[in-house]
């Protein structure tokens, strides 16, 4: 009986310790997405910034920009393909695929069509450069430009927040309704 109880409270510590890390990992990371998001909410893009579509075309990204107040979602070829999943997976559980444009580092261009087709997204282009700060490529984020040529509503999605993520996403589909 006494072994029972050692081992009782003993799982009730961990379960408490576990817990408490977790909590404190929250603010951590939120405070550092948030010193990003002010570092780079509100940068001026160049405007001669190019991207190449699916057909191998150039096109200013401004352009695209100033056609339709698209979402944008920023990746490397390269980086967490579980953290695009959890994007994609997102963006097709809020039904906002058509609004949507991919810009992604190193990734052929005959792949393009295929990402395209299958994520039934406006577009998917490349994009090996972009010249910001926050831009390494192997971690995901997703923003909008405004008429300014801004950066504005930057976001980069976490799996450990899910919630926060289908919040963000639903500030568009409301504008977009």
């Amino acid at each position: 009986m006494t072994k029972f109880i050692f081992i009782f409270f003993i799982s009730i510590y961990f379960i408490s310790c576990v817990s408490k890390t977790k909590e404190t990992e929250s603010p951590h990371v939120q405070l550092t997405d948030s010193i990003i998001y002010t570092n780079l909410n509100g940068t001026r893009l160049d405007s001669s910034i190019s991207i190449v579509s699916q057909k191998g075309d150039s096109l200013k990204l401004m352009e695209l920009s100033n056609k339709e107040q698209f979402l944008f979602v920023r990746y490397s070829n390269y980086g967490c393909k579980d953290c695009i999943n959890f994007i994609i997976n997102g963006i097709n559980k809020q039904k906002l695929n058509h609004y949507i444009c991919f810009l992604i580092a190193e990734v052929p261009i005959q792949d393009l069509h295929v990402i395209q087709s299958i994520e039934k997204l406006h577009g998917a282009y490349r994009l090996d450069s972009f010249d910001i700060d926050f831009d390494y490529g192997l971690t995901p984020y997703m923003f909008q430009i405004n008429q300014k040529g801004e950066i504005c509503q930057l976001y980069i999605p976490r799996e450990d927040f899910p919630n926060e993520f289908d919040h963000y996403l639903r500030k568009f589909q409301v504008n977009k309704d």
